[in-house]
């Protein structure tokens, strides 16, 4: 059996949206629909189905930008939200190894990471620095003779540079993460705003579009109408006409007999008048 394929009206009507808004994510995501010999789209299951996908994202509230992120392998938003339906196993992209390293950060600022578990996992990240430290503080012990006094305040500046600077990795990540979120959520807001006004406008110059074809079949079919009606008068008219004529003339084919007859009779009576006055004389 061949590949079942669906007109745009019936894939309208399977996944309960409009045809100009599949034809608009169409334009928008970049989708390949196919087209029979005759130019006009069709649709497979496989598209079907992709289409039913991008609606359900679209009601959990992303943008087209962000689904489009999706389809191209820029954005893998599986791992940080498992209820999302797995829109990618669609393509054959790679995953993009930056951003899922983004997702992962930005799930572990969700999952409620403060400034001191942070502080401490940079703080056993720089332990090999302390150890390091330890051991030479240890050799040198053998070769010089340091009072502990400087040994500790060596050791304080070396803890304390390394506190700082966890500090300041901390305190440049929250804020990377906080700007990259807040970036994130305007794009999204703006996406989904400019996307519903351009909804909008397309919907209305549809139906400015249908209201204008609308009132020019009005016009021409009132056009039709009065011809049509004006057809029927004279139709009627002429029929009229014509059977005044037909009257006339059998009339006047009566009032002409008539008169042959008299003419007739006329002729007789001179022929007996004529014969009467023959016979008279030759008496």
């Amino acid at each position: 059996m061949g590949t079942r394929r669906y007109i745009i009206s019936d894939a309208s009507k399977m996944l309960k949206v409009e045809s100009h808004v599949l034809r608009y994510w169409e334009e928008e995501l970049e989708i390949k629909i196919p087209r029979n010999e005759m130019g006009h789209r069709y649709y497979t299951e496989e598209n079907i189905e992709l289409l039913r996908k991008i609606r359900d994202l679209k009601e959990q509230g992303y943008g087209l930008r962000t689904i489009k992120m999706m389809i191209n392998g820029e954005i893998d938003i599986n791992r940080s939200n498992p209820n999302t339906v797995n829109i990618r196993n669609l393509f054959d992209k790679p995953k993009s190894e930056k951003n899922t390293f983004y997702k992962e950060d930005e799930e572990g600022c969700n999952n409620g990471v403060n400034n001191k578990e942070i502080m401490d996992t940079k703080t056993k990240d720089n332990s090999g620095d302390i150890e390091k430290y330890r051991g030479l503080e240890n050799k040198t012990s053998l070769t010089e003779s340091v009072s502990s006094e400087s040994k500790m305040q060596q050791f304080q500046e070396i803890m304390g540079n390394i506190v700082s600077r966890a500090l300041e990795e901390n305190t440049e990540s929250i804020v990377t993460r906080a700007i990259n979120k807040s970036t994130q959520n305007m794009s999204k807001e703006v996406s989904d705003c400019v996307s519903e006004k351009v909804l909008k406008g397309v919907d209305y110059i549809i139906r400015m579009q249908d209201e204008r074809e609308e009132e020019r079949y009005r016009k021409i079919d009132e056009v039709i109408r009065k011809k049509q009606r004006k057809s029927r008068k004279e139709r009627k008219m002429e029929s009229r006409i014509n059977k005044d004529e037909k009257v006339m003339n059998k009339k006047a084919e009566r009032a002409r007999k008539k008169a042959e007859k008299v003419r007739v009779k006329s002729e007789k009576n001179r022929e007996k008048s004529k014969k009467l006055a023959f016979s008279t004389l030759s008496k």
